[in-house]
C-alpha cells in the first residue's frame, strides 16, 4: 500500500537518487527536484499534496532552503518540512527551524535513523490530518460493473475483486451480508464468470420454503412418495446439475436437512423422497446468510461440520452504512431507472444526499432502492428536496425523541448522532479534505467538529 507522498529537494542528482530509493523501498511515493523554483511548481500541479517536503539548505542557485519551505508552506500549509545539509556547522540547523521545519537532518546520517525520523513524521501528518489508510487493490473503474453491482466505494471493490478471483474455481463460496446488500447478485456474477456459466443457476431461498417441502423441493420425490406427489419432481439440486445451486438464508435451514445437504457436498449425489436410489449432481454450491453461523454452530443450531464444507471461501458484503460513497451513484441510477420505465422527469436537489446519508439504511440497498421509488412516484416529476426525503424516510431518520426528557438529553443525542455519521464518512474518503467536498463544508470546518468530537479515524477494510 503506497503511503503518503514526499518531496525531495536537492541539486545533488545522485543524492536525490540514493535517498529517493531508500524511501520507495518503504513504499513512500516519492516526487524529486533540483531547485526550490522547481519544487513550487509541482507542488502547484498536483491535486494530491505532499505530507513531507525534505529541503537541502545549500542550494547554490535560485531560492534557498528558507525561501522554498516559505513558499511551499504558502501552497499547502499542512506540509511537514525536513530541513537538511552536508555542512555540519550550526547555520543550516538554525535557519531550517527558524523557517518552520520539524526537524533538521544531517546529510551521511545512518539510514535506520534516517527513515525512523521520517516514518514518524508520516505518522503525524496522518493523526494530524485524519488520513485513512486502507488496503490496497488495484483500481479498475469498471470493476464493480463487471459483477453487476454499483458504486465506487473501496468496500464494494473489494467484493468484486474476490468475485471475480472465486469464479474461477469450482470450490464452495459462502456469501456473507446482511439483507438488501446484493448478495443474490454476488451469487449470480460468481455463476457468471465461473467455468459452470453455460449451465443453469438456480436460486433458492431456504427461509421461504415451508419446513415439511424443503427436502421434496431440493432433492425432488418419486411419484405416490407422500400424500399429493401425483408426479415425480426433479428438485432444485437436479435442475441445477452442470451449474450452480444458490442458497439463500442458508442460516434457516433445519437441522435433519443439514445432514442431507452435508451428504450432497461430501459425496456429489442426491436421494429423492421416496426412492431408494442415489443420482450423482455436478453442481457447484453458493450459500449465503445474514446470521452469525459460529454463534449458530456454538449454541447447536447449525452443524459445525457443513459449515466448514460451505466456508471454502467467504465473500462478506459491507452494509450500506459502512459505504456511503456508493449512495450517490445508487440514487442517480435508481432515478433514471424510474423516470425511463415511469415517463417521470425527476431529480435529486444536491443537499438531499447529505440526508440520505444520515440515515442508517437498516434495508440497505433494497431499502435505498424503495425510498426512491415512493420519491420518484410521490412527485412524478420535478427537484426532490431535503423536506421530501425526510418525509419519505419518516420515524427512522428522527431521533427517538420519545425517549429525551431533557434538554441536555436532546444535546447529547444529536451530538451523538453527528459523530457517528461524520465517523461514517470519514472511514469512506482518504483524507479530510475529500470528506469536506463530499459534505459540502469547509476543510477547517469538518477539523473542527472532529476536534469538538476527538475524532481521530483510522480504518483498515
Amino acid at each position: 500500500m503506497k503511503k503518503p507522498s514526499i518531496l525531495l529537494i536537492d541539486d545533488d542528482k545522485y543524492l536525490l537518487s540514493i535517498y529517493a530509493d531508500l524511501l520507495e523501498k518503504e513504499n513512500f511515493n516519492v516526487i524529486s527536484a533540483t531547485s526550490g523554483e522547481e519544487a513550487v511548481e509541482i507542488t502547484k500541479s498536483r491535486s494530491l499534496g505532499f505530507a513531507i517536503a525534505i529541503v537541502d539548505f545549500h542550494i547554490p542557485n535560485g531560492m534557498n532552503g528558507s525561501k522554498t519551505i516559505a513558499e511551499l508552506n504558502k501552497i499547502d500549509e499542512r506540509i511537514l518540512f525536513v530541513g537538511m545539509s552536508g555542512d555540519d556547522s550550526d547555520a543550516p540547523y538554525t535557519n531550517s527551524l527558524q523557517a518552520g521545519a520539524i526537524v533538521f537532518l544531517q546529510k551521511g546520517m545512518p539510514v535506520d535513523r534516517f527513515l525512523k525520523q521520517i516514518k514518524t513524521l508520516v505518522q503525524k501528518y496522518e493523526d494530524t490530518n485524519g488520513i485513512i489508510q486502507v488496503e490496497s487493490i488495484p483500481y479498475d473503474a469498471n470493476l464493480i460493473a463487471k459483477i453487476g453491482l454499483i458504486g465506487v466505494s473501496k468496500g464494494l471493490q473489494i467484493v468484486a475483486a474476490e468475485t471475480l478471483k472465486y469464479a474461477t474455481n469450482n470450490l464452495n463460496v459462502l456469501i456473507r451480508g446482511e439483507n438488501g446488500t446484493g448478495k443474490e447478485r454476488v451469487a449470480m456474477a460468481i455463476h457468471e464468470n465461473s467455468q459452470n456459466s453455460h449451465g443453469p443457476f438456480v436460486a433458492v431461498n431456504c427461509a421461504a420454503i415451508p419446513e415439511n417441502l424443503i427436502e421434496s423441493e431440493l432433492f425432488g420425490h418419486d411419484k405416490g412418495a407422500f400424500t399429493g406427489a401425483v408426479q415425480s419432481k426433479l428438485g432444485f439440486f437436479r435442475q441445477a446439475n452442470l451449474g450452480t445451486i444458490f442458497l439463500d438464508e442458508i442460516g434457516d435451514m433445519p437441522l435433519h436437512l443439514q445432514v442431507k445437504l452435508l451428504r450432497v457436498l461430501q459425496e456429489k449425489e442426491i436421494t429423492p423422497v421416496g426412492s431408494s436410489k442415489t443420482m450423482p449432481v455436478t453442481v457447484r454450491v453458493v450459500a449465503a446468510t445474514n446470521r452469525n453461523l459460529e454463534k449458530m454452530v456454538n449454541d447447536g443450531t447449525f452443524r459445525e461440520d457443513l459449515f466448514h464444507r460451505l466456508n471454502v471461501l467467504t465473500i462478506k458484503i459491507p452494509p450500506l452504512r459502512e459505504r456511503k460513497n456508493d449512495i450517490e451513484p445508487l440514487v442517480a441510477h435508481f432515478v433514471e431507472e424510474v423516470n425511463r420505465k415511469n415517463n417521470f422527469s425527476v431529480s435529486f436537489q444536491k443537499d438531499t444526499l447529505y440526508y440520505l446519508r444520515l440515515h442508517n439504511w437498516p434495508g440497505n440497498v433494497r431499502e435505498l432502492e424503495s425510498v426512491v421509488i415512493r420519491l420518484a412516484v410521490n412527485k412524478n416529476s420535478g427537484i426532490l428536496t431535503a423536506e421530501d426525503v425526510n418525509a419519505a424516510l419518516g420515524t427512522s431518520n428522527k431521533y427517538a425523541l420519545s425517549e429525551v426528557k431533557t434538554w441536555e438529553q436532546l444535546k447529547t443525542m444529536q451530538e451523538e448522532k453527528e459523530k457517528d455519521f461524520l465517523i461514517d464518512t470519514l472511514k469512506n474518503y482518504s483524507s479530510v479534505s475529500e470528506a469536506a467536498e463530499k459534505l459540502m463544508i469547509s476543510r477547517s470546518s469538518l477539523q473542527d467538529k472532529m476536534k469538538n468530537f476527538k475524532i481521530k479515524v483510522r480504518q483498515t477494510i
